[in-house]
């Protein structure tokens, strides 16, 4: 979420107030909808605006839901030494489908 905010910082001489030309009293500030922190990169993540550290939450969270296989190694990356799952039809580590879904968000443009 986007919110225009006055930080205004109380300027003094020699620079005196620029008023509403002030580059400080109408800052944009960006929030990630989720846990509300302000943050510069988003993502879109049904509909809305995510920081980071909440798409990675909500993506672990998908992702422990996934059933667990047996294999000898993902089919991705060929890595022998993780717990695979099914993914899109495939023996997959956690690491490969997370980058996968990450992959498939998309930033949120300003």
């Amino acid at each position: 979420m986007r919110r225009i905010e006055d930080d205004c910082v109380g300027c003094s001489p020699p620079l005196d107030c620029l008023g509403r030309f002030c580059p400080y009293r109408n800052a944009e500030h960006i929030y990630c909808d989720l846990c509300g922190e302000e943050e510069s990169n988003l993502y879109e993540y049904k509909g809305e605006e995510l920081c980071e550290g909440c798409v990675n939450s909500i993506l672990d969270a998908i992702i422990d839901g996934l059933e667990e296989t047996e294999g000898v190694c993902c089919s991705w990356c060929e890595d022998d030494e993780c717990q695979l799952y099914i993914y899109e039809n495939e023996k997959v580590c956690r690491e490969c489908i997370f980058e996968d879904m990450k992959d498939k968000l998309r930033p949120v443009r300003w």
